[in-house]
């Protein structure tokens, strides 16, 4: 399946429409309620997968998807009052696609000196971005060691899964720095354009995946 046919179904259009008017809401274009276009544009990727994507325990990915949609409720509300909330759904999100692609852990996967590679660089970028957060993380230490946790294992179990390929590799990398711009912007240091990085990176980790998991 080509992006061309991917991008026609009426949902992964909407979706992405949703995409583009959430983008404008950073560039100084006034749209009431901007954050709920965040929230619908995940929603119709997850009910696209609904439709489209089937395969044993799939269950977990739509979960998955509707967590994130929750978590990015949560974060559009109110973040400084919900980003506990925010944080705790995109984890159980993680959970849910890590428990899903280790039901599919492939040993070619494994044994790939191009995987092995990523998942050593994810290992030690986790490391050295918790020790840079570290001093600025005061009672969210263990909840972020935690967090840290479930993306690497969504990392790794995807990696190493029957469906891996470059759409999904850097879809899950895509999560990775997503998660990384929010925790940097949220801990140390709110940098220009921070937010328009964690969007579009986020959304097309998002897209990637399950267009993945739709070709497979």
């Amino acid at each position: 399946m080509n992006y061309e046919h991917f991008i026609s179904s009426p949902w992964i259009f909407t979706s992405f429409i949703c995409f583009f008017i959430y983008l404008l809401s950073f560039f100084k274009f006034q749209i009431k309620y901007s954050w709920l276009f965040k929230v619908c544009s995940i929603v119709f990727l997850g009910i696209y997968s609904i439709y489209h994507i089937h395969s044993k325990y799939i269950e977990l990915v739509y979960i998955s998807i509707f967590l994130s949609a929750l978590g990015d409720f949560w974060l559009g509300i109110n973040e400084k009052n919900f980003f506990l909330h925010g944080l705790i759904s995109f984890l159980f999100a993680h959970v849910c696609s890590s428990i899903f692609f280790f039901c599919y852990y492939s040993n070619n996967q494994f044994f790939m000196l191009t995987n092995k590679i990523i998942i050593s660089l994810l290992f030690l970028f986790s490391i050295i971005f918790y020790k840079i957060l570290s001093n600025y993380l005061g009672k969210l230490k263990i909840s972020v060691i935690i967090y840290i946790i479930g993306l690497l294992s969504l990392n790794i179990s995807a990696i190493l899964s029957k469906f891996s390929c470059y759409e999904l590799i850097i879809g899950v990398l895509l999560f990775t720095l997503s998660d990384s711009v929010i925790a940097y912007q949220k801990f140390k240091y709110n940098f220009k354009l921070a937010n328009q990085i964690v969007w579009v990176s986020y959304y097309f980790a998002q897209f990637l995946i399950v267009f993945s998991l739709k070709q497979s």
